[in-house]
């Protein structure tokens, strides 16, 4: 499975400070991304997406 962040995603994750919450949040789309059915379906699809 491949994780695609949107351009705003990526620029409010670099405005985190907190490291601690960073690397939560980093270790979240890492679980999601190992077990695609615990995350929610999208509802729209993005316009604005950067492949990371």
């Amino acid at each position: 499975m491949k994780i695609i962040f949107s351009g705003k995603f990526a620029r409010e994750f670099n405005k985190i400070k907190d490291q601690n919450l960073k690397i939560r949040i980093l270790k979240n789309i890492k679980k999601i991304q190992e077990l695609p059915e615990s995350g929610k379906p999208l509802k729209y699809d993005f316009k604005d997406i950067v492949d990371l």
